[in-house]
């Protein structure tokens, strides 16, 4: 039993040196229609798998139809479960423990969760682990529970335990409100500077004010409510976009009538600064826009209309100044539906992934998007799906961005790989010391935990049981700096994890395994 985990462990940090190491939360993305459980070459769930280059797609029964959409895998990137805001789906592809009956009331549930089966916001939930918290995750949702009207009034929040029901999962408290109020439907997160804890951002229905939730090992606290300078929110619901930069120093919120705006985001305290404007309209005023950032947190990437896809450099002196056209639909239709562009997603593998306003089969694809204009690769059609799958995106943070070096909130030792810079406003980060010194997250575990390594260089780490007895070893590959390590097979215990830098030190730190 112990070779067989050595080997999985082996196996988790060097395969893919481009995923390996890395917090995996975002692995597997969940796309599709129902059928009546019989496979059909055009309806049926697509599964897509970033494990490989490209990543692989599968075919599955998915039992339900997804509008609002939300996925998480473990750290070493199996799937967890999955939603559309109805209903909660196992790994197994069944309802959940518990998993039924989310956002229960109002007219917009008895419409679609009964009669259509998928939730109407295209960016309502969101999945994050629940800090400090082993095998625990909050589900966030948005809710409308007006029998006449369509206005989101409550953020909602899920709880599920993945202990439950054999390891399948269990949904332990459900559909509690956390705030109401009137929001958009452009719900995103970005880790906390400390490295641990996340901040959700909601923006209000057709005012200047912005919600920053902090959820930590307490829960989700109230808001902190700010009212900015900025050019509006519309009056609208569904159509909209919002994310934060990979490296969390901006919020973007993208929407049809306003164009851009662009937030300085202080990750310590949650609070948005008074944003630059792009005064940039999608050729069509009324119609769905969508927004993402490259990994280099560079480039803004958006879509103007249903048939333009624009790049926007942030190192610009002005950045309305420096659009560029990377790419207009080609007018390609099938079964009579043109595959144009709406809201995009990026990817573990750095890719940048859009689908389309209506059910199609495919995603279109940003290929290099770190690179400037056309030369981001740009693909229509790049990614073939399984079967059709409406304008759902599942709805993700950036899970590979950890603390703020330097911070004053940067106490718990939970050090990240450095993040792409930019030169717009930079945030200059102080040096820390290389002390050889490492952490591990989350301690107790019972499932895995993360390794996070000095930036000055470890040989090799060896695991110790409570009486001496070496239980895990490993070499560091180079370059690595944050590497999960599966304890779901050990005994409860304490164990101690000793680090061996390349100087001839040594660190030992404990771990405990709880059941």
């Amino acid at each position: 039993m112990l070779r067989l985990l050595l080997v999985a462990v082996w196996a988790t940090i060097t395969v893919l040196p481009q995923l390996s190491g890395q917090i995996k939360h975002d692995n597997i993305w969940i796309m599709g229609y129902p059928t009546a459980g019989v496979p059909d070459p055009l309806w049926g769930g697509t599964l897509i798998k970033f494990d490989t280059m490209p990543p692989e797609t599968q075919y599955f029964n998915i039992p339900f139809e997804l509008n609002a959409s939300a996925t998480i895998c473990d750290a070493f990137g199996s799937l967890l479960f999955y939603t559309n805001n109805c209903e909660i789906a196992n790994r197994q592809h069944q309802i959940m423990k518990n998993g039924s009956g989310l956002n229960v009331g109002g007219y917009a549930h008895w419409n679609t969760c009964q009669r259509e089966g998928g939730y109407p916001t295209h960016q309502g939930a969101l999945i994050l682990p629940w800090p400090g918290k082993t095998d625990q995750y909050f589900l966030f949702h948005l809710h409308r529970p007006g029998q006449t009207d369509q206005l989101i009034r409550r953020l909602l929040y899920t709880k599920v335990d993945m202990r439950g029901d054999g390891g399948l999962g269990e949904v332990v408290e459900k559909n509690t409100e956390a705030w109401r109020d009137t929001f958009t439907d452009q719900m995103t997160a970005v880790r906390h500077a400390n490295g641990r804890d996340w901040w959700i951002v909601l923006a209000k229905y057709n005012a200047l004010v912005w919600f920053s939730f902090l959820v930590s090992p307490q829960g989700i606290a109230p808001p902190i409510v700010q009212r900015l300078k900025a050019s509006g929110i519309p009056n609208w619901g569904i159509g909209m976009q919002a994310t934060f930069s990979p490296n969390g120093k901006w919020y973007i919120n993208c929407n049809h009538t306003e164009g851009l705006q662009i937030f300085p985001f202080d990750r310590c305290s949650g609070r948005l600064s008074n944003p630059v404007i792009v005064d940039w309209l999608p050729e069509d005023q009324h119609d769905a826009v969508g927004v993402a950032v490259s990994p280099s947190s560079r480039y803004i990437y958006a879509r103007g209309g249903r048939k333009n896809l624009y790049q926007f450099d942030l190192n610009a002196d002005t950045i309305a100044h420096s659009r560029i056209l990377v790419d207009s639909f080609d007018g390609y239709s099938e079964y009579g539906v043109p595959i144009t562009f709406y809201q995009l997603m990026t990817a573990p593998n750095g890719k940048i992934y859009m689908t389309a306003t209506n059910g199609v089969r495919y995603l279109h694809v940003i290929n290099s998007p770190n690179l400037a204009g056309r030369d981001c690769n740009f693909v229509q059609r790049g990614l073939p799906l399984k079967g059709f799958n409406g304008p759902s995106l599942p709805n993700f943070p950036h899970f590979r961005l950890f603390d703020v070096p330097g911070s004053v909130c940067d106490t718990l030792g939970i050090d990240g790989k450095p993040t792409p810079d930019d030169t717009l406003r930079p945030i200059r980060l102080l040096p820390r010391p290389c002390e050889g010194d490492f952490s591990l997250w989350p301690n107790p575990a019972s499932v895995s935990t993360l390794l996070v390594l000095p930036a000055c260089g470890v040989g090799r780490v060896d695991m110790y049981d409570a009486v001496g007895r070496l239980v895990l070893h490993f070499p560091i590959p180079a370059g690595s700096r944050d590497i999960p390590i599966e304890v779901l097979l050990l005994p409860a215990g304490l164990y101690f994890l000793q680090v061996r830098t390349q100087n001839g030190g040594r660190v030992v730190k404990p771990l405990a395994v709880v059941r």
